[in-house]
């Protein structure tokens, strides 16, 4: 977690550098970063953990509407297990899922006054969904440990609105983006809510 926040810190600075030394010339599009919380919505899930992400919106000329792509990263939570009992010793467990979303996005831009933007926006990509196993323990006075993983990637959609604050001439911005996402997972959809501070370069 620690690596992907790092990544996720030096791309902003990056993007803010790029950003400040554009001078009066600013870019046709914006480029944000996103950081923030996300939750599986299924009943007894975990509650939930970290989004962070990256992408580019790029409107169209003389149209409301913006096109853009995006790449991110959310951990759904962990489930935690205790295996101890009768059987001489004790196990303990861990299996948390993340997910990882390519998407590209539609975004309807609603003006909002001089410093304000509100939009909606649908997207539909692919989500690598990860689960992550850690297990550990002592049986019969022997201990170890091994973890294991597993990994599929699924098509989706996702449907929400944001924010974005600021004038538009300003090289940096602030919003905020929520969204509903439905990937299309074995058996039945997960169902995830991700709700996400932005920071804009322009």
């Amino acid at each position: 977690m620690r690596t992907k926040l790092a990544w996720f810190t030096i791309v902003c600075v990056l993007l803010a550098a790029g950003a400040g030394t554009a001078g009066a010339d600013r870019l046709p599009f914006w480029l944000y970063g996103n950081l923030g919380y996300g939750k599986w919505l299924e009943d007894g899930a975990p509650d939930g953990g970290i989004g962070l992400g990256a992408g580019i919106i790029y409107p169209l000329e003389d149209l409301p509407i913006a096109v853009g792509g995006e790449l991110g990263y959310v951990m759904l939570g962990s489930y935690d297990y205790d295996f101890s009992g009768g059987f001489g010793g004790s196990v303990d467990a861990e299996a948390s899922l993340s997910a990882i979303p390519i998407l590209g996005q539609a975004y309807y831009m609603i003006p909002g006054g001089d410093a304000l933007d509100l939009y909606g926006t649908l997207g539909l990509g692919f989500y690598n969904m990860r689960w992550d196993y850690d297990v550990s323990g002592e049986i019969g006075g022997i201990g170890g440990s091994f973890s294991d993983s597993e990994s599929e990637t699924e098509f989706g959609i996702n449907l929400g609105a944001g924010t974005r604050f600021g004038k538009a001439e300003r090289p940096l911005n602030f919003g905020f983006d929520f969204r509903y996402h439905i990937i299309m997972t074995e058996n039945e959809s997960t169902n995830v809510l991700t709700a996400l501070g932005r920071v804009y370069f322009h």
